[in-house]
């Protein structure tokens, strides 16, 4: 009986790796084939370097993989799979190389990030006025925004994940929520702030107050909300 992508955990792998094992483990924890995996991984780097970022953040927050596990048979198969591979992974990275910089220089894609072009200067007055209009209005709609939290946190089921935190457990509530590995939420959730930025991280702290944990506690709240079974 096969493993569901929920009860396992993903990992770098030892036999079959370009670079660090990342794609090859991400291939094996969701049973597709390690090239397409790879393609994709290369094509996301067109956007704005995305796919190095997620790269980097793999190899840091994934495991490696226990050689122990791995029979001789298993492992040699792995190897000769990826000497077939990499002539195609070889050809299709030059392939999008060229693509980056002819779509660059005819203005199809620009290959600046978000965070370049970002008006920092508006950033620190914008917070200034938030923060006041917060300490000005929050007395006066506590109960309304807490009932409404209550409503929203009920309907979609969502619990933030303190066994399992880097933060405040909003991506490894996810991760159970969604059935997978923290670590998936957690890669693409670095991806997508490094495209975004600081859009995602505004939203990682909205969902960290809104999302009770697994108890129903709320943060910088006293209030606890029913734990749902």
């Amino acid at each position: 009986m096969m493993e569901s992508p929920a009860s396992r955990k993903v990992h770098k792998s030892r036999t079959d790796r370009m670079i660090d094992g990342v794609c090859a483990g991400v291939a094996e924890y969701f049973g597709w084939d390690v090239t397409i995996v790879r393609l994709i991984w290369l094509s996301t780097i067109m956007f704005g370097g995305t796919g190095i970022v997620a790269y980097i953040a793999a190899m840091i927050l994934l495991p490696a993989e226990s050689s122990q596990g791995i029979s001789p048979d298993v492992s040699a198969a792995r190897q000769e799979k990826k000497r077939s591979n990499q002539g195609l992974f070889v050809g299709v990275t030059l392939i999008l190389i060229g693509l980056i910089f002819l779509f660059d220089e005819m203005h199809i894609i620009s290959r600046h990030w978000f965070w370049f072009h970002f008006p920092w200067e508006f950033v620190l007055p914008s917070l200034f006025i938030i923060a006041g209009m917060a300490l000005i209005f929050w007395p006066l709609t506590r109960t309304r925004v807490q009932n409404g939290m209550d409503k929203v946190s009920d309907m979609s089921g969502m619990r933030r994940n303190l066994s399992d935190k880097k933060i405040w457990g909003v991506c490894a509530g996810l991760a159970m929520h969604l059935g997978i590995d923290a670590s998936i939420v957690r890669i693409l959730w670095i991806a997508v702030t490094f495209v975004t930025f600081p859009l995602a991280i505004f939203l990682y702290i909205l969902m960290a107050i809104l999302i009770p944990d697994e108890n129903g506690k709320r943060i910088f709240d006293s209030k606890t909300a029913p734990n749902q079974s």
